[in-house]
């Protein structure tokens, strides 16, 4: 983020200018971070121990679990 913030003009959207001062300043408080609410499936991808799957992969995950569970939410952990 820190590097993009100055050259993607899309990141604007983000408000990556107000969390990194906020961080810096130190009054980012990650507890009150409220994700995105979408009526829409969903797919959560766990990365939290190095799994890094490539969008094709993570496509791929897709389309057989709706092949085989349709309408059900999928969880994706890494190997």
């Amino acid at each position: 983020m820190t590097t993009h913030v100055d050259v993607d003009e899309y990141r604007a959207a983000h408000g990556d200018r107000r969390l990194l001062a906020d961080i810096a300043a130190g009054a980012y408080r990650p507890e009150e971070f409220a994700a995105i609410s979408l009526n829409e499936l969903t797919l959560q991808v766990d990365t939290s121990e190095g799994y890094r799957p490539g969008t094709a992969e993570i496509a791929a995950f897709a389309r057989a679990g709706q092949r085989r569970n349709r309408g059900t939410r999928a969880d994706v952990s890494g190997p």
